[in-house]
């Protein structure tokens, strides 16, 4: 998965993303700040772009748009709802 997300964001189809606020309690990280930059990897662990965060909200699942689905590469509401459920149930062990 991490090298076909990293081929998205590429190609400039994958210009959001969305993790759960959980992860980063749990990881004791702090949230990403707008002028912030990251680094996309490869399923290598090698780097393929840099980004540069220009936005950053904080809602509840239920609020994400389709607009945002589609940002993430997903395709459509639908897809993005199906894919991040089972995502995060698995690496929350629900």
């Amino acid at each position: 998965m991490p090298d076909h997300l990293a081929e998205l964001v590429i190609k400039g189809q994958k210009t959001a993303t969305s993790s759960a606020a959980l992860f980063y309690e749990i990881h004791q990280l702090p949230f990403p700040r707008v002028g912030d930059f990251a680094i996309v990897l490869n399923g290598n662990d090698q780097p393929v772009a840099i980004i540069k965060i220009v936005d950053f909200k904080l809602i509840p699942m239920n609020e994400v748009t389709g607009a945002f689905a589609i940002a993430e590469g997903d395709g459509s509401y639908e897809n993005w709802k199906a894919i991040h459920e089972t995502y995060y149930r698995q690496e929350l062990e629900w």
